[in-house]
C-alpha cells in the first residue's frame, strides 16, 4: 500500500502526540483557523486499508454526532462523511478536555471515599442512559477512557466510542470468532464464542466494575478466580472502606453480588435498578439497619430462586441422557451406579451436579467417581465431567434441547477413557 494521505494538513497543527489504542493515533492540535481558539485532539486511523477499521471509525464519528452531551465530547471535524479512497487516512477533532483519566487519578490519589465513588458512578450511570435512550451502546467503559474535567468538578467524561455500536444497526455484522470488550473487566458475554454483543447490560456491568475499582484501587478483571471468589471476595471491603458504617458494607457486598453475576439476567437490568440501589446505599446508617436487612435477604432470595428455577426447568433433561451413561458399560466386570443428579442451591455458583461410580464386580469397592455438572457461564451453561481435580468441558449451551446423543456419547467418551488410563486396558 502507497503512502497515506493525511487530508487533516493545513486544517490542523500537531503539537504533540497523546498516548493512544492499537487502531488510532492520537495527537494534541491547534486550528490554523485563527477563530477557533483552544486545544483539541485530533484522533487518526492507523490503516485505512482494512474494511473492518474503517467501519468501526465511521461508527464511532457517527455515535459521537448522534449524541449531544455535555459529559460527551462533541466533534469539530472529521472526513467520515465522504467516500474516501483507500489511501486517505480518516480522522476526526474534539476539543481537549483539561484534566486526568480516572486511571491516573486513583494512580495518584488512591482509592475514593465512598460518597466519592457513588457520586461518580451515578453520573456516569447518566450518561450511559443517554447514550442507551439513543440506541448506542458503549462496550468500552474503563477508567481509561472516563476523563475528569479540572474546571468543572472533576465532573466526568465519557470518551472512546470506537467499540460502540446501536442495537438496531441490522448492517452490523460481528463475526462470532470478534472478541470485544477490555481486560479492565472481561464480560463472558463478549467473548469471541458468544453471539450477545449489543447488550445494554454489558455497559452497566461495566459501572459496577468501576464503583469496585474506584474504592478498591484494583481491577476486577474476572468475575471468578481459580477459587470460585468474586472481585469483592478477593479483597476485605471492610479494611479497605473505612469510616463507613456496617450495614453499607453489607449493601456493598449485596451490590457487588448482584452486579457480578456471569449470567446477564441476574446482574442489573437496566440502569434505574442499579442508581436506586446505589442511592440506597448512600443515605443508609446503623440507626435504620433493620429497614434494610430485609432489602439485603430479598436480593439474595430473589437471585437464588431464579438461578434454582431455570436449573430445576432443565433437570428432567440433564436426568435423561446422563441416566443412559450407565447402561453403556464397555468394561464387563464393572458396575456402573449414578446418583443424582440434583440441583444444589448452596453452591456457589449454584448448578447441577451428580456423580457416577464405576465399582469392579468381584472386589466390590469403588475404583473410580466422576462428578458431572452444569453450571452458568456468561449467556452459557457448561456441562462438564470432573475425575479428581480434572475438569473436561463436555458441552457449551443455551437451552436444554441442544442436548443431545452425541452429548451423550462425549460423556461416556470421557469416562471410559479415563477408566482405562487408570487401570491401563484399552477400551474395546
Amino acid at each position: 500500500m502507497g503512502k497515506q494521505k493525511k487530508p487533516w494538513i493545513g486544517k490542523w497543527k500537531i503539537e504533540k502526540e497523546l498516548s493512544g489504542g492499537g487502531q488510532c493515533d492520537n495527537y494534541l492540535v491547534h486550528s490554523t483557523d485563527q477563530n477557533i481558539k483552544g486545544e483539541f485532539v485530533l484522533k487518526v486511523i492507523k490503516d485505512s486499508s482494512k474494511l473492518e477499521r474503517r467501519s468501526r471509525f465511521y461508527r464511532e464519528v457517527h455515535n459521537y454526532i448522534a449524541l449531544n452531551h455535555s459529559q460527551i465530547p462533541q466533534i469539530v471535524d472529521h472526513n467520515c462523511n465522504e467516500t474516501p479512497e483507500i489511501e486517505q487516512r480518516l480522522y476526526f477533532v474534539y476539543p481537549y478536555i483539561n484534566g486526568l483519566s480516572l486511571e491516573e487519578r486513583i494512580s495518584n490519589n488512591g482509592p475514593m471515599a465512598l460518597n466519592e465513588a457513588v457520586g461518580l458512578v451515578v453520573q456516569l450511570a447518566d450518561i450511559l442512559q443517554f447514550c442507551h435512550n439513543n440506541d448506542i451502546v458503549h462496550r468500552d467503559i474503563k477508567p481509561d477512557n472516563i476523563i475528569l474535567e479540572e474546571n468543572s468538578d472533576n465532573a466526568p467524561q465519557l470518551i472512546d466510542f470506537g467499540l460502540s455500536a446501536r442495537d438496531s444497526d441490522a448492517e452490523l455484522h460481528e463475526s462470532g470468532a470478534m472478541q470485544l470488550g477490555n481486560r479492565f473487566l472481561y464480560l463472558p458475554e463478549l467473548k469471541h464464542d458468544n453471539g450477545n454483543k449489543r447488550d445494554k447490560r454489558s455497559d452497566i456491568t461495566y459501572l459496577v466494575g468501576i464503583l469496585f475499582y474506584v474504592l478498591t484501587g484494583k481491577y476486577p478483571s474476572h468475575f471468578m478466580d481459580e477459587e470460585g471468589r468474586y472481585p469483592h471476595q478477593r479483597v476485605s471491603l471492610e479494611t479497605m472502606i473505612t469510616g463507613v458504617e456496617a450495614v453499607k458494607i453489607n449493601l456493598l457486598k449485596c451490590f457487588f453480588d448482584k452486579g457480578f453475576q456471569v449470567q446477564l439476567n441476574r446482574r442489573f437490568q437496566d440502569i434505574e435498578e442499579l442508581k436506586e440501589l446505589l442511592n440506597k446505599i448512600t443515605v443508609v446508617n446503623d440507626k435504620t439497619d433493620n429497614d434494610y436487612i430485609s432489602l439485603i435477604m430479598s436480593m439474595a432470595d430473589v437471585s437464588k430462586v431464579k438461578a434454582e428455577n431455570e436449573l430445576k426447568d432443565m433437570l428432567p433433561k440433564i436426568r435423561q441422557y446422563f441416566g443412559e451413561i450407565p447402561n453403556r458399560n464397555k468394561f464387563p466386570n464393572v458396575e456402573v451406579a449414578i446418583s443424582g443428579p440434583q440441583v444444589l442451591p448452596h453452591w456457589d455458583p449454584i448448578c447441577i451436579a451428580g456423580h457416577y461410580y464405576i465399582t469392579e464386580k468381584f472386589e466390590r469397592k469403588i475404583t473410580q467417581t466422576y462428578m458431572f455438572k452444569v453450571y452458568p457461564n456468561g449467556i452459557d451453561f457448561i456441562l462438564s465431567i470432573f475425575a479428581g481435580k480434572n475438569e473436561s468441558i463436555i458441552q457449551r449451551f443455551q437451552d436444554p434441547t441442544q442436548l443431545n446423543e452425541e452429548t451423550v456419547q462425549n460423556i461416556e467418551d470421557v469416562i471410559w477413557k479415563s477408566y482405562a488410563l487408570l487401570i491401563k486396558k484399552d477400551i474395546k
